[in-house]
């Protein structure tokens, strides 16, 4: 049992980063002020959002405090805490249990792969603090303030938020254990993995709708029912996930019977963690075994391969087709990319196959939303996606300590600038299905109106993926030990949004100016395509001329 802790120590010095921290501190005060400067400022910048979150918690809870269950606020943060963890823990635990470089020192060691694995799942349950932090915390302060909570309750709430990932995230490992065990021999094992953890996804979020959707016809009496019943709303918001209920029990309750109901989630918590501890005995070798094989590859005839060296493309079309192979070979990347233009089609079309009440909402949103508001909504969307998806904001980092062949090969850093550009715009364009589906189901638009959205939003998204890419060659992060590391735990995706953020907001203020002034639609269309166009090419010089220094000056 010792090893495990020794091994869980070792595994928080050198993933977070600590024993580098210090050393900065003490020999590089600049770069040690530098990170915590930038750390700074992405807490600076966030904290707008996370202060009306709270603001909207404390409404919440003066409305629900009224109706007798203010332990709303509680479930609230615990269930979207716990979903969060569900989401992004499928990745983590497939980077860092079967991707993570120090498997090949770890392995051969005279170590149980339970402890091997408990210890990185340890790893996992750490970062999954900072996810689940800014809902969490919030809920836990405003309940307890609202609520005149007393030292119990404080001591109470940091157990609950340091159990709260455990179970989302043991469920996560064992879906992931059982994915990796079935896939491992596979030729197709990375498809068979993308495809299981998008399936695996969306059946949790029909379970959720199913079971707490309100049944149809029955509206009224149904909510009705919730309010009159003492915990209705509770029993309701937590159906789908019975362990936050014990958790808001165990704070909200009074006297003997708040430790009664957290030594029932301690426990439940405890059994979680053995039986992913005993899985991890059993799984996690077999799902190790193959993980880093390669398929053999298929022979090529005479005549195909003469087509193949005689058909050439552009510098930037080759380095954009690297990408996408780089993209398709590594499953936690193309999750990241592509789960949630799965993910929101089966959210929009799921309420409406079902019959559910949405589609009155719909009918009513048709006809009183201005057409402005929807073209800006879809072309909006467009851009966005090309700032969420980490396709540029983590384009040279992902490349890791590989980025020396970007630095040898006989490709000028310009043409492979252009070429990363393309590629992020081939992933942003992957919404476009996406947004004419939205289209089709709530939105129906002219064919020229389509257009529209997609051309503005394509040019809204060129200053976010050129400013992406220009954070991400400044400052890459390389030296990572997992692919996991690359996208999930890299300032320069968060500076990227926060850049991002700055972006569509003096988009959002040029079209809001011109509007005042013109009224036309038209005007504001104009001046969103040229104001982006103007920002993505001062950008787009400043790339272009920094970069050819930046590759060569790169270490690896």
């Amino acid at each position: 049992m010792m090893n495990i802790f020794k091994l869980i120590l070792i595994q928080l010095r050198i993933n977070l980063g600590l024993s580098a921290l210090r050393w900065y501190m003490k020999h590089d005060l600049k770069k040690f002020l530098g990170a915590v400067g930038i750390v700074a400022l992405v807490l600076f910048s966030l904290g707008p959002i996370f202060f009306l979150y709270l603001r909207l918690l404390q409404g919440a809870y003066q409305i629900t405090a009224e109706l007798g269950q203010p332990e709303i606020v509680l479930a609230t943060g615990l269930m979207i805490s716990s979903m969060l963890v569900l989401f992004f823990g499928l990745t983590a635990v497939l980077s860092v249990f079967f991707f993570s470089r120090d498997l090949s020192i770890l392995v051969p060691l005279p170590l149980q792969p339970g402890t091997i694995m408990g210890s990185k799942f340890a790893l996992i349950i750490v970062y999954e603090y900072l996810t689940i932090a800014p809902f969490l915390i919030p809920a836990i302060w405003v309940f307890g303030i609202g609520s005149g909570a007393g030292l119990l309750y404080w001591i109470i709430a940091l157990l609950v938020f340091l159990l709260t990932p455990i179970i989302p995230l043991g469920v996560a490992t064992l879906f992931t254990l059982a994915l990796m065990s079935l896939t491992n021999l596979s030729r197709k094992r990375d498809t068979l993995r993308i495809i299981g953890m998008v399936f695996f996804l969306l059946l949790i979020f029909l379970l959720n709708y199913f079971l707490t959707g309100i049944p149809e016809g029955e509206e009224i009496a149904y909510i009705e029912d919730l309010l009159l019943k003492s915990e209705g709303l509770l029993m309701h918001i937590t159906r789908i996930y019975p362990p936050a209920l014990l958790a808001v029990r165990a704070l909200s309750s009074a006297g003997p019977a708040k430790l009664i109901w957290f030594l029932y989630f301690l426990l439940l918590n405890l059994a979680g963690a053995a039986l992913v501890f005993m899985a991890g005995q059993k799984l996690f070798y077999r799902g190790l075994i193959g993980g880093n094989e390669v398929s053999k590859g298929k022979a090529l005839s005479k005549d195909v391969m003469a087509q193949k060296l005689n058909s050439s493309s552009t510098p930037a079309v080759a380095i954009a087709m690297r990408e996408i192979k780089y993209l398709l070979r590594t499953p936690v990347y193309l999750f990241n990319s592509l789960a949630i233009l799965v993910i929101v089609p089966v959210i929009l079309v799921v309420p409406l196959i079902s019959g559910g009440a949405l589609t009155t909402l719909i009918d009513s949103l048709r006809s009183e939303i201005p057409r402005l508001v929807q073209v800006s909504a879809l072309a909006g969307f467009i851009a966005v996606m090309a700032l969420f998806t980490p396709a540029a904001s983590s384009s040279y980092s992902r490349e890791g300590s590989q980025f020396w062949i970007s630095q040898v090969i006989p490709v000028s850093a310009k043409e492979q600038v252009n070429g990363k550009i393309l590629y992020g715009y081939m992933m942003s364009a992957l919404s476009i299905p996406l947004v004419l589906l939205v289209s089709f189901v709530l939105l129906p638009l002219g064919l020229a109106e389509l257009l529209l959205v997609i051309v503005i939003g394509l040019l809204a998204g060129l200053p976010a993926i050129v400013v992406s890419l220009l954070i991400d060659l400044l400052r890459p992060y390389l030296n990572w030990d997992n692919p996991q590391k690359a996208i999930k735990q890299n300032i320069n995706v968060l500076l990227a949004m926060l850049a991002g953020g700055v972006i569509y907001t003096l988009l959002f203020l040029a079209g809001w100016l011109v509007y005042q002034v013109s009224g036309a639609d038209l005007a504001v269309y104009l001046a969103v395509a040229a104001v982006s166009l103007a920002i993505g090419a001062m950008l787009y010089l400043i790339l272009i001329r920094i970069a050819p220094n930046r590759y060569r000056d790169i270490e690896v």
